[in-house]
């Protein structure tokens, strides 16, 4: 998912929001978004152990009154890519994977989210579409958080 690939499944959303970065906010996106402060600015509650995160983090997401529980699935850390993605866990009310990369490179810097996801609980099944946007308002408010425009 880090590769910013997603597949076309029946019954999956795919979302990818993307956003350019300014260059002089680089170190602080990427100790922001290793550091669930992403997360947090976004008005997402974050309970973990690990700060930064690693592969296999745990972490119970809060929105509200829902709980979101994940695990890290890869994290990338090198000079000009910074990201790491997360699987959902049981008691989700989604089922899928998120991805958040930060990308340094000739042309700038931008921050990407990705996801791909299907309902899990009878919750965002019912929401169906409603469901859906309040994944893509959350995906709007990491990358304000990661570009410092929010």
């Amino acid at each position: 998912m880090l590769s910013g690939e997603l597949p076309v499944l029946p019954g999956w959303h795919a979302l990818r929001q993307r956003r350019v970065l300014p260059a002089d906010r680089w170190e602080l996106a990427a100790s922001t978004l290793l550091g669930w402060r992403m997360h947090l600015g976004a008005g997402v509650g974050v309970r973990t152990d690990a700060d930064p995160l690693d592969v296999g983090t745990v972490a119970v997401l809060r929105i509200g009154p829902l709980t979101a529980p994940v695990r890290v699935l890869a994290v990338e850390r090198t000079a000009d890519r910074v990201g790491f993605s997360y699987g959902t866990l049981p008691g989700h009310p989604e089922a899928g994977e998120e991805a958040f990369v930060l990308e340094r490179g000739p042309q700038g810097c931008t921050a990407t989210v990705v996801a791909l996801s299907r309902p899990a609980s009878w919750l965002t099944r019912a929401g169906g579409p409603v469901a859906r946007a309040a994944q893509r308002v959350a995906a709007r408010r990491y990358l304000r958080v990661l570009t410092g425009r929010g």
